[in-house]
C-alpha cells in the first residue's frame, strides 16, 4: 500500500468517526483496560502472540470480564503476513468466542512506519438468561490503518484507525476504534504500552461512545534462539 493510499485511509476513518453518524452521544462510557502479553518467537517465519486482559467499565467502577486471546502469525516476506487470532470473552452477561484470519502489510521508512491489517472475524455469543442460555453470531470485516514513529531507542508514538463493517447487515460501518499508543522498551523482551482508545458502537438502537484508558505489558522471547 502506497504511502498517500494509507494517510487518506486514516483521515477518512477520522472523518467518519466524527462524521458520519452525526455529532449526538446517546451513551458514554470512560473505561479502564489492563493487560499483559507473551509473544513467542518461533523459527521459520512464524510468531505466536497470547494476552490476557481485564475490562472495568461504567466510569471505571465495575469488572465486565476477562478476555484471553491468542494469535498466530506467519511472515511471507519483510512486509506482508497472515495471522489467524482466537479470542474467549468470559464476561458478566455470558460467554464470547471469536475467531479471526487476515493479513497485514507493514512497511518502514526511516523512523516512521505504516501497516494496514484487514481481517474477517466471527463471533459467537452464549448469553445467560434466567432460564436458559441465548445465543448469538456476527461475521465482520475490520480494516486497521496505523502510523508509528520512533521518537528514540526506547520510546515509540503510533496513532490508528479501525472501521468494523457487519458482514450480515451490509449497513457500513458498525464499529470504529480510534487509538493513541506511548510505548517504552524496559529492555529487549519487555515492553510497556500506554494508550488511548475512542471505541464507537453505532450498531444498537442508541449509539455507544466508550473512552478508554488502558494499560500493558508485554514480554518477547525467543526459546528457539541461542
Amino acid at each position: 500500500m502506497k504511502l498517500k493510499t494509507l494517510v487518506v485511509y486514516l483521515l477518512c476513518s477520522l472523518v467518519m468517526t466524527l462524521y458520519s453518524k452525526g455529532q449526538t452521544k446517546d451513551y458514554t462510557d470512560f473505561q479502564t483496560w489492563y493487560g499483559a502479553g507473551l509473544k513467542l518467537d518461533l523459527p521459520k517465519g512464524f510468531d505466536f502472540t497470547t494476552q490476557y486482559r481485564i475490562r472495568i467499565v461504567d466510569d471505571a467502577s465495575t469488572v465486565k470480564g476477562s478476555y484471553i486471546t491468542g494469535q498466530l502469525d506467519y511472515k511471507i516476506n519483510s512486509y506482508l503476513k497472515t495471522l489467524a487470532a482466537y479470542r474467549l470473552a468470559l464476561l458478566t452477561d455470558g460467554v464470547y468466542h471469536r475467531f479471526g484470519i487476515g493479513a497485514e502489510v507493514e512497511k518502514k521508512f526511516h523512523r516512521l512506519e505504516f501497516s494496514f491489517r484487514p481481517i474477517v472475524q466471527y463471533q459467537k455469543q452464549y448469553f445467560e438468561g434466567d432460564d436458559e442460555k441465548t445465543t448469538d453470531s456476527d461475521y465482520f470485516l475490520r480494516t486497521k490503518g496505523e502510523i508509528g514513529y520512533q521518537l528514540t531507542k526506547r520510546w515509540d508514538l503510533s496513532a490508528s484507525a479501525e472501521p468494523f463493517f457487519n458482514l450480515e447487515s451490509m449497513a457500513g460501518v458498525s464499529n470504529m476504534r480510534n487509538m493513541f499508543n506511548v510505548k517504552y522498551k524496559v529492555t529487549k523482551q519487555i515492553r510497556l504500552n500506554l494508550y488511548y482508545l475512542w471505541q464507537a458502537d453505532w450498531s444498537k438502537k442508541n449509539d455507544r461512545n466508550n473512552h478508554i484508558v488502558g494499560f500493558n505489558i508485554d514480554y518477547t522471547w525467543k526459546p528457539f534462539k541461542k
